[in-house]
């Protein structure tokens, strides 16, 4: 007979886990017997060793609310114990700029457009991510910078919105649009963790 082996549990929180994309993280981390999720409600919810930061890429329940993606991150990064946060935040943080290299890399520098808001606020929340990283030894960050997301049930206006046709190429020149399934960047996501 084998020794019996015991699997570490890791302790997750997702913020923003009832979100279209923070319900398929949480419905994959919780598939994993390594994985216990945590609800952002729970009195020990700082008391885990991942936190998850999707509320930035919600920008319809950010506008909503009138909130900048800035909005309760801080005092989450302060009140956690994790070592490792993973951030979903946006290629717009990249810019669409003629003279941005092609492919356009992690290396590449962060230039948000500066007339849009959205892109500047998620290019704060990175700022402020990495700074929490470099304030701790042993704190790790992963960043995930997807194109527009989108999904039946789980689109944003803007998705819904380039879906339909507003991102549509209206010259030669024109980039074609990018998407990317719910699916697969809530993948990406729980991967991150692990």
């Amino acid at each position: 007979m084998e020794p019996a082996t015991t699997v570490a549990v890791q302790r997750v929180r997702v913020e923003d886990g009832r979100s279209g994309l923070g319900a398929r993280v949480v419905r994959l981390l919780a598939a994993d017997a390594a994985v216990h999720v945590v609800d952002s409600g729970d009195a020990r919810s700082g008391d885990v060793e991942v936190l998850v930061w999707l509320a930035a890429h919600d920008a319809d329940a950010r506008a909503a609310r009138g909130q900048s993606a800035l909005t309760g991150l801080p005092e989450a990064l302060a009140a956690t114990q994790a070592a490792h946060v993973v951030l979903v935040t946006s290629a717009m943080v990249y810019g669409a700029w003629a003279n941005n290299p092609v492919p356009l890399t992690e290396t590449a520098a962060l230039r948000p457009d500066v007339e849009f808001a959205y892109a500047r606020q998620l290019g704060a929340v990175e700022q402020v991510v990495d700074e929490w990283r470099l304030a701790g030894q042993g704190r790790t960050a992963t960043v995930l910078r997807p194109a527009v997301a989108m999904a039946a049930d789980g689109s944003s206006r803007l998705a819904a919105a380039l879906a339909a046709g507003m991102g549509q190429r209206m010259g030669a020149e024109d980039s074609p649009a990018q998407f990317l399934h719910l699916d697969d960047l809530a993948g990406a996501v729980a991967l991150a963790v692990r």
